[in-house]
């Protein structure tokens, strides 16, 4: 990876970028398979070390507090002169303080799910075309739409299909409500597709995704332990990579 691809991504993840640069660098990525893991990577390992580095200062603050609470111990109040309210007081004051000079910290702790999200997005193409039933002008219409990004379109006419229970429609119903940053109905598609179905694992993985897009990190967790344990899952370099970086 090079020096100005380095400086490109860095400036993207920080949203530094304007949007024609922005727009200029998600179109190169989604023409360059190579250019696109390596994206990923670095997402990856960006994550990583901004987590590592929270800990850090959270325990170098935390050696800091101990050396001075040795240094200079507190003195006991004199509780017999002074008012009860001033504990409270000078607590508030600490806890104040506190949030004053540890807020950009706390404001950017864990993972950067925005960046996670960017790095293992695939768009997923248009379904195929069908002949073979009366409603194959609604499906091909659907399809239609979707391949033109009116995801809206193809929910309205996908969703009356007399076969929404097939996988490949739940599966492209659950995707465009993704698309449409409508993370809860996405879920409730591809969580319907079942297990001996073709498009069972892809399914998984896009729940994965749909959970780091609506931040729902400990079910992200969860869900993501369970792949794993499949050896043989498609994306199980992917999933391991998203694991270990939130």
């Amino acid at each position: 990876m090079n020096e100005d691809l380095l400086h490109r991504l860095e400036a993207y993840f920080s949203q530094q970028l304007s949007e024609a640069e922005m727009k200029s660098l998600e179109a190169d990525i989604l023409a360059d398979e190579r250019l696109a893991e390596q994206v990923k990577i670095y997402a990856a390992q960006r994550a990583m070390v901004m987590a590592e580095g929270d800990r850090l200062l959270a325990e170098k603050l935390r050696q800091r507090g101990e050396a001075a609470r040795k240094e200079a111990p507190v003195k006991p109040l004199n509780t017999s002169r002074r008012s009860p309210w001033l504990a409270v007081g000078i607590a508030a004051a600490l806890l104040l303080l506190a949030a004053i000079f540890l807020y950009p910290s706390l404001s950017t702790s864990g993972p950067d799910l925005q960046a996670l999200y960017a790095a293992n997005y695939e768009p997923q193409p248009a379904p195929g075309m069908r002949s073979q039933g009366e409603m194959d002008s609604l499906w091909q219409a659907g399809v239609l739409a979707y391949s033109q990004k009116d995801y809206a379109g193809a929910i309205a006419l996908w969703e009356n299909l007399p076969d929404t229970r097939s996988a490949e429609t739940l599966f492209y119903l659950g995707q465009s409500y993704l698309e449409l940053d409508q993370p809860d109905q996405a879920l409730t598609y591809f969580r319907q597709i079942a297990e001996e179905s073709s498009l069972y694992d892809r399914s998984q993985w896009q729940i994965a995704l749909t959970l780091l897009k609506s931040g729902d990190v400990p079910t992200l967790r969860t869900h993501l332990a369970s792949l794993l344990e499949n050896p043989y899952f498609f994306k199980k370099e992917a999933a391991q990579a998203l694991l270990e970086a939130l």
